[in-house]
C-alpha cells in the first residue's frame, strides 16, 4: 500500500503504511533480508520525494551498509545504492564533488559486471558527464 499511495503522491500515507509494512517485517525477516531492504529503499524515495533530504540518505545509508555487509562488493545492488545515494547529493544536496564519488564507485563495479553497452553503464556515465559539468561551473564562478 506504501508503494501505491507513492505512485499517488500522497507521502504521508505511503509513509505511514510503509511503518506498517516495516514493523512487521522486523517481527518476522532477519534484519539483513532483501524484503526489508527494499523497505528502507521505499522509505528513501518517499522522504527524497518529500524533499525531507536528510532522511533520505539516512535509509540510502542503511541499504548501502546492509548490502555492503552482506553481498560481495562488485554486486550490482551495491552499484544501484551509490549511484542512488549519488543521485540525491547531485540532485537535491548540492554536494556534486560528493556525488562524483559516489557516481564513479557504482561506474567501477558496473564495469566489472555488466558489458559495456549496458544501461546501468550508459546511465551512470551520463551522470558523471552532468555532475562534472556542475563542478566546472562551480569553481568558474
Amino acid at each position: 500500500m506504501g508503494l501505491v499511495y507513492w505512485r499517488k503522491k500522497q507521502y504521508d500515507e505511503a509513509l505511514r503504511n510503509l511503518n506498517k509494512a516495516f514493523n512487521i517485517q522486523q517481527e518476522v525477516l532477519s534484519s539483513e533480508h532483501p524484503d526489508l531492504l527494499a523497505t528502507y529503499n521505499r522509505f528513501a524515495i518517499t522522504y527524497s520525494a518529500m524533499n525531507e533530504v536528510d532522511m533520505a540518505l539516512e535509509y540510502y545509508n542503511k541499504c548501502l551498509n546492509i548490502r555492503l555487509a552482506t553481498l560481495p562488493y562488485d554486486h550490482p545492488d551495491i552499484a544501484t545504492s551509490y549511484n542512488n545515494i549519488g543521485w540525491l547529493y547531485n540532485e537535491q544536496i548540492g554536494d556534486y564533488a560528493k556525488a562524483l564519488d559516489f557516481f564513479q564507485k557504482s561506474l567501477a563495479i558496473c564495469r566489472k559486471i555488466l558489458p559495456p553497452t549496458h544501461r546501468d553503464i550508459i546511465r551512470t556515465e551520463q551522470n558523471i558527464r552532468k555532475v562534472t559539468e556542475k563542478l566546472k561551473d562551480k569553481s568558474n564562478t
